[in-house]
């Protein structure tokens, strides 16, 4: 797992939002709030020697919705949330207790106080 953005929550090492490429060179999402994992998946390979963008929006009631190059690539209505996030990471996460880094290089990162239209994702790319 190569993550690309990772949030956690370091009091309990137990809360965490990942996104993240998988061994299929794969973007996905995770969410686990302890007990429940929920996961946001693409069928998008990143291995192809090109600039990509994604973008991974929580919409209001814990609605996760994955997006690839400007498309979403999959939606998760879920009850699994993240409380008191209070570690923040770009290219890494430690997550019980192993870290893991992107290899690779990210550029142009955003982070917002709330969730972004298609329009604006968009918008974001170009």
């Amino acid at each position: 797992m190569e993550t690309i953005y990772g949030e956690g929550n370091t009091t309990d090492d137990s809360h965490y939002l990942i996104v993240y490429i998988d061994g299929g060179n794969l973007i996905n999402g995770i969410v686990f709030d302890g007990s429940d994992w929920t996961y946001t998946l693409s069928t998008q390979s990143v291995n192809d020697d090109k600039w990509h963008h994604v973008a991974y929006v929580k919409r209001a009631s814990n609605y996760y919705e994955l997006y690839f190059d400007g498309v979403s690539v999959d939606i998760n209505d879920t009850d699994v949330s993240i409380p008191n996030i209070d570690d923040v990471r770009i290219g890494c996460i430690n997550a019980g207790g192993t870290d893991w880094f992107f290899n690779g290089t990210i550029d142009e990162v955003s982070i917002f106080n709330r969730d972004l239209t298609r329009e604006e994702i968009l918008d974001s790319i170009y």
